[in-house]
C-alpha cells in the first residue's frame, strides 16, 4: 500500500479520515468521509469499524455517522500542530 506524509504517516486515506474527524470533533456522516478521503464507501466503513473497535472513534452504524474520541482528538490535533479550537472549514453534504 502506498504511503503518504500525514498525521501519523499511515497508508493513503487513513490520515485524512482522522484529520477530518479531528477538525471539529463533531459527528460526521460516512458520506462526508468518502468525499473528503476519496476512498470507497466500503473502505471508509471498514476504517470506521476498525477505529471504533479500538475506541478511537464512536460509530453510529444505524445513522452512518462517526465522531472522534475527545482524548484521541487532542493527540491528532497536537500531531498536526493545531490548537484544539482551531477554525476550520468542514464539507457538508448537499
Amino acid at each position: 500500500m502506498r504511503q503518504v506524509q500525514g498525521v501519523f504517516n499511515l497508508p493513503l486515506g487513513l490520515d485524512e479520515f482522522l484529520e477530518y474527524l479531528a477538525m471539529d470533533g463533531k459527528w460526521h456522516s460516512l458520506n462526508e468521509l468518502v468525499a473528503f478521503t476519496r476512498l470507497t464507501k466500503e473502505k471508509v466503513e471498514k476504517i470506521a469499524q476498525f477505529f471504533a473497535r479500538y475506541g478511537f472513534i464512536q460509530l453510529d452504524e444505524a445513522k452512518r455517522k462517526a465522531k472522534i474520541d475527545p482524548a484521541f482528538r487532542k493527540i491528532v490535533l497536537s500531531t498536526l500542530g493545531l490548537e484544539e479550537k482551531a477554525p476550520v472549514i468542514i464539507l457538508k453534504e448537499t
